[in-house]
């Protein structure tokens, strides 16, 4: 009779365990599915459509189109300078069905699908990141006396201003403000904002009320929000000690001490609710800040905020190596340092 309880026992835990592992997120497997050098020296994914994969380079600004068909690149288009077709810098790739618009210091760069120059149209240099919503575009400025504030606004096909002030975000202790002992603070771990458009509305994320996302509608009126529970995830020494070396290996010992002598490096407490977002396909995805074990946990929610998938995902959180999302696949890029080859990657989803 003990043998037998024992073995039920045993079952029993046997199968809460399968229950639990099923109902667990996994790392989904990665495919490659491009590979390519072209002497990039820091490439960002720009967007993708049904055809292909659009990525530009930080240093020479040329966007290259990749062909889903050959996983060759037919054409580029765009490159440094002030010329038509040209880019002082670029602060956003925006793909459409009938156009690919680059947001560039000082202007608004239109190309076909196939990289041919349309048109340009001139704006405000501190008016930055443009996106179409419905008739309008949706972008952000930097106001306040410091730079501190963010403003989201909704203007007309002319670029007038329809809504000036969206949402605003108030920057964290920004670097400009001097502490007592006469240097600078440096926060390691700052808040999140930023915004998306997904079916003609607007989805703004600010991580300074927490795990917030505003949705609006194409003139900025606000639809509803978006508010859930997240646990709060401490930010500890051996986190601390983790962003000093990145930061040391990434500039060199000679500038990270040089650096020390001139900032004081803060650290909030706990992390932001999470470390980015992305819409697409009628769904929001929220990248979340790395518990020990180091891997990046993204949810996929409906358009009301309610759970729908999770899995684990590669993230690298530098700024210049943008994840995408696209008929339910994750993409990303890494370079493969045996080949020293880049590679794009894909993790289905859903």
């Amino acid at each position: 009779m003990k043998n037998d309880l024992r073995f039920k026992s045993k079952a029993v835990t046997l199968v809460l365990m399968l229950v639990l592992v099923l109902t667990l997120p996994w790392p989904a497997a990665a495919k490659k599915v491009l590979e390519f050098d072209l002497n990039f020296k820091s490439p960002a994914l720009a967007g993708i459509n049904e055809k292909g994969f659009y990525i530009y380079d930080w240093d020479t600004l040329e966007i290259y189109f990749f062909s889903r068909e050959t996983l060759q690149s037919p054409f580029k288009f765009g490159s440094k300078g002030e010329g038509p077709a040209e880019f002082k810098e670029i602060y956003g790739v925006y793909i459409c069905r009938d156009y690919v618009l680059v947001s560039s210091e000082g202007k608004i760069v239109y190309f076909s699908p196939e990289g041919k120059y349309l048109k340009e149209i001139r704006n405000d240099f501190a008016t930055i990141r443009y996106i179409t919503i419905g008739d309008n575009f949706v972008c952000q400025k930097y106001k306040g006396q410091d730079f501190d504030l963010v403003v989201v606004k909704i203007l007309d096909k002319n670029l007038q201003v329809k809504n000036d002030e969206v949402e605003t975000y108030q920057v964290t202790m920004p670097n400009n403000i001097l502490a007592s002992n006469n240097k600078k603070n440096l926060w390691m771990v700052n808040n999140y904002f930023d915004y998306a458009v997904d079916a003609d509305k607007l989805y703004i994320a600010n991580t300074q009320k927490g795990f917030y996302i505003g949705v609006y509608d194409s003139e900025g009126k606000k639809l509803y929000e978006i508010n859930r529970d997240y646990k709060k995830l401490p930010i500890t020494v051996k986190d601390k000690e983790n962003y000093m070396k990145l930061w040391r290996d990434a500039v060199g010992k000679e500038h990270f001490e040089a650096a020390l002598t001139k900032y004081n490096i803060l650290y909030p407490e706990y992390y932001p609710a999470y470390d980015s977002f992305l819409v697409a396909n009628g769904k929001i995805h929220v990248i979340i800040y790395p518990e020990k074990d180091k891997k990046h946990e993204l949810l996929v929610l409906d358009r009301q905020g309610n759970l729908v998938n999770k899995s684990y995902v590669p993230y690298n959180e530098d700024y210049n190596n943008y994840y995408f999302i696209f008929n339910g696949s994750y993409y990303y890029i890494e370079e493969n340092e045996q080949t020293e080859m880049w590679e794009l990657h894909e993790i289905k989803l859903y």
